[in-house]
C-alpha cells in the first residue's frame, strides 16, 4: 500500500496551507526547514538518489465545433491539473502518491500534492519517466511555477521512452506494451476515459482508483528502467556520487566491472568493460594511445 506525503506532516491542512503559503513567500528553503524531519529515508540501493515518478492530469474541457483540426483559441472553458501522483526511489519498496480530494477537484487547486511532489525533487539526484521530457517534467514545473514554488534543486533526467525509440525497435513504445513484451506486467484497467470524467466530477472512489493506477505505473516503471538501463546510452553518471576513490560503473555504481575490449572514436582509442552487475557497457576516460601514435593518426573527412 502507498504512502501518501500528506500523513507525514500530520493529515492537518492548515498545516499544508502554512506550507504551501511558506513557498510561495520564501521558496524551497522554507519548505525544508518546515518538514525536514518529515521526510522519509531511502533505503537506496543506489549511490545517487534515484526517483522514479509518474504524474496523472486533468483533460482541457473545451468548446468545439467538430472533432477534426480544431483551433480552440479561446474556447478552453477549464484548463489541465494535476489530479494524481506517484513516485519511489529506486530499490525502494515504499511508494509515495498523493490525490486531490472532491473539494480541490471542485476549486482546480492541486497546490498541495504539487507541494508533496516538490519535496521529492528537490532531494533527487537524477528522476526518471516515460515520456518525462515532453510531458512529466514540464507539466511539474509548471504546477511549481503556478502554485507559487521556486524550482526544485538541479537533477538529471532519464526519460525511458526517448531510449527506447532511440536504441530499441519495440513494436509500441508505450510504457504498457514495452512492459508487456519484457514479461514484466502491465498496466492497471481502468476502464478508459470515463475514470478521468469521473475524476473532474470530483468523485472519490474515481480518485482513490486514479492513485492506484499512478502506482501501479510507477512499479511498471521502475523494473522497465532495470530492464533498459543497459542500453540507455547515455546514463547519467552514477560514480559522480560515489565519495572514495574506485572504479566504477557509471550506469549502477558497482566495483564489479570485467575489462576487456577496446572502445573507438574518430580520433581515439580507449579500454572498454561490461559491468558485472547491470550489464552495461562503458569505457575509461584516459586513451590507449601515447601523444606521439596520435600525432601520425589521420582521419577521414567530415560530410
Amino acid at each position: 500500500m502507498a504512502n501518501e506525503i500528506r500523513p507525514r506532516l500530520g493529515g492537518n491542512t492548515s498545516a499544508w496551507e502554512r506550507l504551501i503559503d511558506a513557498a510561495r513567500r520564501k521558496g524551497p528553503e522554507a519548505i525544508l526547514s518546515q518538514i525536514s524531519e518529515d521526510l522519509p529515508e531511502p533505503t537506496q540501493q543506489s549511490p545517487a538518489k534515484i526517483l522514479v515518478f509518474d504524474i496523472e492530469t486533468a483533460p482541457l474541457l473545451s468548446y468545439t465545433w467538430g472533432i477534426w483540426k480544431q483551433n480552440l483559441k479561446g474556447l478552453v472553458q477549464d484548463d489541465w491539473f494535476m489530479l494524481t501522483w506517484s513516485a519511489k526511489w529506486l530499490f525502494d519498496d515504499t511508494v509515495f502518491s498523493a490525490k486531490l480530494s472532491p473539494e480541490e477537484v471542485a476549486r482546480q487547486d492541486d497546490g498541495r500534492i504539487t507541494a508533496g511532489i516538490w519535496m521529492l525533487f528537490d532531494e533527487a539526484d537524477i528522476v526518471i519517466a516515460h515520456n518525462a521530457k515532453k510531458f512529466d517534467n514540464k507539466r511539474l514545473n509548471t504546477r511549481f511555477l503556478l502554485n507559487g514554488m521556486n524550482p526544485p534543486m538541479p537533477y538529471q533526467t532519464i526519460d525511458t521512452l526517448i531510449h527506447a525509440r532511440k536504441h530499441l525497435a519495440f513494436s509500441s513504445n508505450s510504457l504498457n506494451e514495452i512492459s508487456k513484451t519484457l514479461g514484466l506486467g502491465e498496466k492497471m484497467d481502468t476502464g478508459g476515459f470515463d475514470l478521468w470524467r469521473r475524476c473532474m466530477q470530483g468523485d472519490a472512489d474515481a480518485l482513490e482508483t486514479m492513485e492506484q493506477y499512478n502506482i501501479q505505473d510507477v512499479r511498471l516503471l521502475e523494473d522497465v528502467y532495470l530492464a533498459l538501463r543497459p542500453y540507455i546510452k547515455p546514463h547519467p553518471n552514477i560514480g559522480l556520487h560515489i565519495a572514495h576513490n574506485v572504479q566504477c560503473c557509471p550506469s549502477c555504481g558497482s566495483d564489479s566491472i570485467a575489462w576487456g575490449g577496446t572502445y573507438a572514436t574518430y580520433a581515439n582509442l580507449f579500454d572498454a568493460f561490461r559491468c558485472n552487475e547491470c550489464g552495461s557497457i562503458g569505457r575509461s576516460r584516459t586513451t590507449k594511445l601515447t601523444t606521439e601514435s596520435r600525432r601520425f593518426l589521420t582521419m577521414s573527412t567530415p560530410k
